[in-house]
């Protein structure tokens, strides 16, 4: 759920809910959690044309089906984890649209403390993103060919558990 102008206001309203299941190499996850959001664009000031974000989240992570050989990084989590975290977002976009971009770019960094509203787990998370879309070609029907190019990274600080981690390839 987005809502642009909450109570007539420049500032974003943002809420997520989230229940999945992934099977990972020895061992089942489950999550169920929610997410809330505020955020305001800055139209004055150096940070004009950039948007900072606040964001809360809560979840249950239940690590199940364990393999007999697992890793220890995974058997010290199996069971109920309980997670929470705060996070702030600087973002500038510049995007012509927000569901199907054609042109422009759009840069975040970020900033997540796991354990800021209680939790199992405490470590902090540093990310950052960046998109550009270029288009290549339109036909006659107004049909655009983009090429989007994306870069992430991220850096954990401190002990983050095994479903938290960064890791190269897959969906997550």
């Amino acid at each position: 759920f987005r809502e642009p102008y909450l109570m007539n206001k420049p500032i974003g309203f943002n809420a997520s809910a989230f229940l999945f299941d992934r099977q990972r190499d020895g061992y089942d996850e489950r999550r169920y959690g929610g997410q809330v959001s505020f955020d305001h664009k800055f139209e004055k000031g150096i940070l004009k044309g950039w948007t900072g974000e606040i964001a809360f989240r809560a979840e249950l992570v239940q690590v199940l089906d364990r393999e007999s050989f697992a890793a220890k990084d995974i058997r010290d989590v199996e069971g109920d984890n309980y997670l929470s975290s705060a996070k702030v977002t600087l973002i500038h976009d510049t995007t012509d649209s927000r569901f199907d971009p054609s042109k422009g770019h759009v840069f975040s960094v970020g900033y997540e403390q796991a354990g800021a509203m209680g939790g199992d787990f405490f470590f902090g998370k540093l990310t950052s993103r960046f998109v550009q879309h270029f288009t290549l070609a339109t036909d006659e029907q107004d049909r655009k060919t983009v090429l989007s190019l994306r870069a992430e990274t991220g850096q954990i600080l401190g002990d983050a558990p095994v479903f938290e981690r960064f890791y190269a390839g897959g969906i997550g």
